[in-house]
């Protein structure tokens, strides 16, 4: 008799573990426009794009997929409960700032994306499919941390062989060949 295999007590049985999805669009004007989907592990990974008003000067908007809560910091004066609603918050005053379509987050705790990707490919996967995008971008695939490796794997899952992906250049400034 073989034992049904379960990720460490996140699945009960064979249902799938859920989290809460967040959205906000912010710029219902630009929600007709051609959309490239820039998706990052934590709130503050779209700084690393950089792409945002090079896009939206040539008329293309911008939706933001943010793959964990990011409440993984450990700010003084915040329980990660609270970090997570203040980086929500966040997203959506930068995103204002910044001129994005709209952001949207899906609740896997910070630093767990590795464990939850299935979970993670279904919130980008549906989004895909709503916006039907120009592009994606995702961060690294060499990005030392490995919310940011498992965020480049999801994206190029999604985009499989029939939608473009970009990748970035990794925090450190390395690029493929290490330099």
């Amino acid at each position: 008799h073989k034992k049904t295999p379960t990720l460490r007590g996140f699945f009960v049985g064979k249902i799938m573990r859920e989290f809460e999805r967040k959205q906000e669009i912010i710029r219902k004007d630009r929600v007709n426009w051609d959309q490239a989907v820039l998706i990052g592990g934590h709130t503050d990974d779209d700084a690393m794009f950089r792409l945002t008003r090079t896009l939206t000067a040539q008329s293309i908007g911008v939706t933001i997929l943010t793959l964990t809560n990011s409440d993984v910091r450990n700010l003084p004066g915040y329980e990660p409960d609270q970090l997570a609603k203040e980086r929500w918050g966040e997203a959506i005053v930068s995103g204002k700032v910044a001129g994005i379509t709209e952001v949207r987050r899906i609740e896997i705790p910070d630093g767990n994306l590795f464990k939850f990707q299935r979970q993670a490919r279904q919130f980008v996967g549906d989004a895909v499919d709503e916006i039907k995008p120009v592009a994606i971008v995702t961060l690294h695939p060499r990005d030392p941390h490995t919310d940011h490796r498992a965020t480049y794997r999801v994206g190029s899952a999604i985009a499989g062989n029939g939608l473009t992906h970009y990748a970035t250049d990794t925090i450190t400034g390395l690029d493929l060949n290490g330099r």
